[in-house]
């Protein structure tokens, strides 16, 4: 038995603000573990704006699935949410990235190899989140049709949090 393509959606969202609101926390959690808690105040600042990203991924995920069932009561609120949050993610993962490649010119600003490395991994997360929500898709791991269209040297697709932004936007 085949799946409706709202019933394929509603299966492949569900997992999707659950997995985003997860690594809210673990992530952070477990870059403290690796790092032994040796990290500065511009490797919180990365976690933040990697945090708040995912935050807001979450926050996107979770109203988009209850729009597509008929519960969407809540996504034009969140959705102007989710727009008020876009200069805040901005300015902090702007400010991570260019700490970072400022660490990477003189590593002696940092807690040491650790943090240097943790707060790479934190702004990169950050500019690729960003990218990822509020312009284009660059996740294609769990979509086959997606997938083959990156393969096929296609251009990568606004993402779909960006186009739902320009609609509401359009509307007003």
């Amino acid at each position: 038995m085949t799946l409706s393509t709202k019933d394929y959606l509603i299966k492949r969202l569900s997992g999707y603000w659950k997995m985003e609101g997860f690594n809210m926390l673990a992530i952070p959690a477990l870059m403290l573990f690796l790092t032994k808690l040796q990290i500065s105040w511009w490797t919180v600042i990365a976690t933040l704006a990697a945090v708040l990203l995912l935050g807001v991924g979450t926050m996107y995920w979770r109203a988009k699935l209850h729009q597509i069932q008929g519960r969407g009561q809540n996504f034009e609120p969140t959705m102007y949410l989710i727009k008020s949050l876009q200069l805040p993610s901005l300015i902090l993962t702007l400010l991570s990235a260019g700490y970072c490649v400022l660490l990477w010119v003189k590593p002696d600003l940092s807690r040491g190899r650790p943090d240097q490395i943790a707060i790479t991994v934190m702004a990169v997360l950050a500019v690729l989140e960003y990218i990822n929500y509020y312009h284009r898709q660059l996740n294609y791991f769990d979509n086959k049709a997606d997938l083959k269209r990156v393969f096929a040297g296609k251009r990568f697709q606004r993402s779909q949090m960006r186009r739902d932004l320009d609609q509401i936007a359009r509307r007003k």
